[in-house]
């Protein structure tokens, strides 16, 4: 089993200049305030977080190593030989001590006076010492602040993530296989379903079985590739195997594991029929982003298997924000089981957010990112777009994502989306939706990083010919009037010549739902409630008349918050 690398294409240049970027920041940002949260993130410090979380670890790392010396000259124990218990120990009572703001003031005060003691006779490492505790008191208060928000189990992830002599296993010891969910592995193949699952330790003889319900007599197996990761002190194998040569329309049966680990219990799924997309037999999405693992997502998860058990979605697409685990690695674990009720019965498509971003996104590479389909034609190591088409229905998942919290669609994503435009048949394929984690455009997000994205991005939108974008991040619902650079098509969906923009990313997490403003010139309608969106897609190839139904659900009730048609002839 190879582990999955620390990827390498969206890389830092340099330690040194991320040290530098984040002792500027500390020293010139009041505690808990970053500017931008005025504009979209108002009262949210976990968003601050998100953008320095990195440059705060890099210089706790770089102080460590710089008070090394320091540490070795006192007989101090150096942090290489401190356990996972004692690490926590220790976090907890600077934890105590940052509460306590008073004792937190007479901790650096007393640093300084050992400084000045051990180092009377030598000014440059007198300077250092202090600087170094100067500077420990700017971050520290930051530090927990932005783990407080992030829900971290402090001790436990800290000495995980920073000072790594923490594990954080997926599961207990003999535990059956879990966090089980199934995807569309190929953009255009539907007769085949990969299934994914997690189990503490690699075993021999792990595979996935599956037959035709009521046919158990004959049973198809396909051996599982084992896969890790161990980012964040995480312990487990993620194990996939693909079920092929499905019958379009069928019920099967499937479970994964092994006789050593045991078995997963059955769970069916449907395949999905031969035509499909039709006024016959529409496709059926439920789209969500912004989902995460604690109790603020319980309505939505609870309102999705009510969707997924009576039988009305086709697929599921999470663009983005997949669990606010960030960084703590049993949180991704809490939420894949808490949502394998669904996960494992409908195809289950993603594409990276934002929360995802930590050591370059790799927990979501892992568990996800090589799950889903290739990108085809290649487009270099580690993408993290691709595209999938369900009869005369093509989407196209792109990453809008950077390593430091930033939207970007670079130029390699840019020419490889046009490349894959250029070849659809139009007529075939009337409708075109995009799926993205953060928008081109919403109603409170007017900041730079959007400006950045439509500037990339949005001519190849337009100029192909986009008709649906989904995008998330922004927690709320908002659907928008079709628009064209910032202005203003068409106040209805019929034949609108411009993309439809809607933002959902309201499904439920713990930074709460945002307020947005009402008065933007190509606001259609909007919620602050929990839910998820549901599209129905139908193309009549005799009338030329592709239609998309789309609904707001609320998660809480069920109700239809806000709907529209989009109506397209071709």
């Amino acid at each position: 089993m190879q582990p999955v690398p620390f990827s390498s294409t969206k890389t830092w240049n340099s330690c040194d200049a991320l040290f530098s970027a984040g002792f500027k920041r500390v020293a010139t940002t009041k505690r808990g305030f970053h500017p931008r949260r005025r504009e979209s993130h108002k009262n949210n410090k976990a968003f601050f977080t998100m953008n320095y979380i990195f440059l705060l670890l890099a210089a706790v790392l770089l102080v460590g190593a710089s008070a090394s010396s320091i540490v070795a000259t006192t007989g101090a124990k150096r942090v290489d030989d401190i356990s996972c218990g004692e690490c926590r120990d220790i976090i907890s009572i600077v934890y105590g001590i940052d509460e306590n703001k008073i004792a937190f003031n007479t901790t650096v005060e007393v640093l300084v006076d050992i400084c000045k003691a051990k180092f009377a006779n030598d000014t440059v490492r007198l300077d250092e010492c202090v600087l170094l505790v100067d500077f420990a008191g700017l971050l520290v208060p930051l530090l927990f602040d932005g783990m407080n928000d992030l829900a971290w189990d402090i001790p436990l992830t800290f000495c995980a993530d920073v000072v790594k002599v923490c594990k954080e296993p997926c599961c207990e010891a003999g535990a059956p296989p879990q966090e089980i969910f199934i995807n569309f592995p190929d953009s255009t193949d539907l007769t085949q379903m990969r299934a994914t699952w997690i189990t503490l330790n690699e075993t021999t003889g792990a595979a996935v079985q599956w037959w035709l319900e009521g046919s158990s007599n004959i049973v198809h197996v396909a051996k599982e590739t084992p896969r890790t990761y161990t980012a964040g002190g995480w312990i487990g194998v993620i194990h996939s195997a693909k079920m092929t040569n499905l019958i379009p329309d069928s019920t099967y049966v499937y479970r994964v594991g092994g006789d050593v680990t045991g078995w997963s219990q059955n769970i069916t799924f449907k395949t999905l029929p031969s035509v499909i997309g039709v006024p016959s037999r529409p496709l059926r999405v439920l789209q969500l982003a912004d989902m995460g693992y604690a109790q603020f997502s319980n309505a939505t998860t609870a309102m999705i298997a009510q969707y997924v058990e009576a039988g009305k979605v086709d697929v599921i697409i999470h663009n983005g924000d997949i669990s606010y685990a960030d960084a703590d690695e049993q949180h991704w674990d809490l939420f894949f089981n808490k949502l394998q009720s669904s996960f494992s019965r409908v195809a289950y498509m993603t594409s990276p957010g934002n929360h995802e971003l930590y050591w370059n996104f790799t927990a979501y590479r892992a568990r996800l990112g090589m799950s889903m389909p290739a990108t085809v034609p290649a487009a270099g190591s580690g993408a993290m777009y691709y595209t999938l088409q369900i009869g005369p229905v093509p989407f196209v998942f792109l990453d809008s994502e950077s390593w430091i919290d930033t939207g970007n669609i670079d130029p390699m994503q840019l020419h490889w989306f046009r490349t894959y435009m250029n070849s659809l048949n139009r007529t075939a394929t009337p409708v075109v939706t995009v799926a993205q984690h953060r928008p081109l455009y919403c109603c409170e997000c007017g900041d730079i990083l959007s400006a950045i994205l439509r500037e990339q991005s949005e001519q190849s939108i337009i100029n192909n010919h986009v008709d649906l974008h989904l995008s998330g991040h922004q927690h709320n619902y908002q659907r928008l009037y079709p628009l064209i650079n910032g202005t203003l098509v068409s106040t209805n969906y019929t034949n609108p010549n411009a993309p439809v923009y809607v933002v959902n990313g309201a499904a439920g997490n713990r930074e709460g739902q945002m307020s947005f403003n009402k008065n933007a010139p190509y606001y259609g309608n909007g919620s602050r409630q929990y839910g998820f969106s549901y599209l129905v897609y139908s193309v009549d190839e005799a009338a030329r008349t592709a239609t998309v139904d789309f609904e707001f659900i609320e998660s809480e009730t069920g109700a239809v918050g806000d709907s529209f048609t989009l109506v397209k002839n071709y």
